[in-house]
């Protein structure tokens, strides 16, 4: 990073909080990575403890999406100890720590660390964050195979993202709220939801998600017996993931295949061979 380089450690700051979301949205997660750890060694030259806290947070977020977990849970250790006496920072540590368990497949560490994230917000009266981590809850509830309440959990921070306009949130609850039916044997209540979802990621400009939605979304018609129905969702997906980093479709992948194993293969590398005359990349 150009900035690091002239020592502008302020600039580096700013920049790599600007481009977080950006980045991720865009598949570009080693440059994101990348820009974050150049913000953490700033924001230690800086002497900006609580600018440290937020981005060792959000470099263990992006390196959990490389698939660094120790790495991921050693800057959340640090920002931990960096955060004893700030129980807001804490919350939001306690947050990212779920997203990184989730990942790593630990779902009841995932669910344990997304209570104690509630519990904080709550104290606080932090009700974005409180929605964000209902959110969360239902997700881990839902992994750890408790659907009904994960649907429940959902419902109730879909209703609270709405009333605060947290759209990108709102977004990833319906993206929940489809699991949550699907699971139930739902399948046209999580088609709904998924097309909620992806109006919504496609109005914020996030291809990722948006690529996933229609991979999970082509899954579900499959699901319900609809393979033709399938077709035009993954055709899209794939249009789309060939414009993102090739880890991108694997995650999406890992994704599929805890739904179903055959909708993953097809999705994946033979997705032309089942689909004959499709267009976009494999």
């Amino acid at each position: 990073m150009l900035a690091a380089d002239l020592g502008l450690d302020r600039h580096v700051c700013d920049l790599a909080r600007s481009l977080f979301v950006y980045l991720h949205r865009r598949g570009r997660w080693h440059d994101r990575a990348e820009t974050q750890r150049a913000a953490v060694a700033a924001a230690r030259r800086l002497g900006d403890r609580a600018e440290e806290i937020r981005v060792r947070r959000n470099l263990a977020a992006a390196l959990a999406d490389l698939g660094r977990f120790d790495d991921a849970h050693h800057n959340l250790d640090a920002a931990l100890e960096r955060s004893r006496d700030d129980p807001a920072h804490q919350a939001w540590t306690h947050h990212y720590r779920g997203h990184v368990y989730g990942l790593q497949g630990r779902n009841a560490d995932a669910l344990d660390a997304a209570r104690r994230a509630h519990d904080l917000f709550d104290r606080l009266g932090d009700r974005s964050g409180q929605a964000i981590v209902l959110t969360d809850l239902g997700l881990h509830h839902g992994r750890l195979g408790d659907h009904g309440q994960a649907r429940d959990l959902c419902e109730q921070a879909l209703a609270l993202h709405q009333k605060l306009g947290n759209r990108p949130y709102e977004a990833h609850a319906w993206s929940c709220l489809a699991d949550a039916h699907l699971r139930l044997g739902d399948t046209a209540a999580a088609i709904a939801c998924h097309h909620q979802a992806l109006a919504l990621f496609r109005a914020l400009g996030d291809p990722y998600a948006e690529a996933s939605t229609l991979a999970h979304l082509g899954a579900c018609h499959r699901l319900a017996g609809d393979h033709a129905a399938a077709r035009e969702p993954w055709r899209h997906a794939h249009l789309l993931l060939g414009d993102l980093d090739p880890s991108t479709t694997d995650r999406i992948r890992v994704q599929l295949a805890t739904l179903d194993g055959s909708a993953a293969g097809t999705f994946s590398g033979a997705f032309s061979d089942a689909f004959p005359g499709a267009v976009g990349p494999v």
